[in-house]
């Protein structure tokens, strides 16, 4: 009979014990991409592009089609990004960015998000564009692998 109680016991107390034992809830997949993409649009919008680093692929390329912030096409490393929109602003501006709330995408392989910015081009001509950022999970973070500007 006390071997009984004991793995009763065992079985009731040990799985307890291993549910509060687990790591705390990793942050909310949805809430850190969109928190990627608006890191993003604030990185352009103050033209501080070092906030974009952590945001580029530390092996591998991302894949720009840009007409109005480039014109670029193809794919590039992370310091080649940085180049080019660091080119871009040195002529032209990204007055605002705003988030769609439309994401699509499998959150665990990769996530698209589209946004809006309104940007002076390098003409000086005042454009709104949607951007479409495809973000997917490196090394326990989000990161870019593609900015794609689409015209309104």
């Amino acid at each position: 009979m006390r071997s009984c109680i004991t793995a009763l016991f065992v079985l009731l107390v040990l799985p307890a014990a291993a549910l509060s034992a687990e790591p705390k809830a990793v942050p909310d997949e949805e809430a850190a991409v969109e928190e990627a993409a608006r890191e993003f649009g604030r990185a352009l919008t103050s033209a501080e592009l070092s906030r974009l680093k952590p945001l580029l692929p530390r092996r591998g390329k991302v894949h720009l089609r840009l007409e109005h912030l480039g014109p670029e096409q193809g794919s590039f490393s992370a310091g080649q990004v940085l180049a080019l929109l660091d080119d871009f602003l040195t002529v032209g501006k990204v007055r605002s960015f705003k988030l769609s709330p439309r994401c699509e995408g499998d959150r665990r392989k990769y996530t698209i998000v589209r946004g809006q910015a309104a940007v002076t081009d390098r003409d000086g001509r005042d454009v709104l564009i949607e951007l479409r950022l495809t973000i997917v999970p490196e090394d326990g973070r989000w990161i870019l692998r593609e900015i794609r500007e689409t015209p309104l």
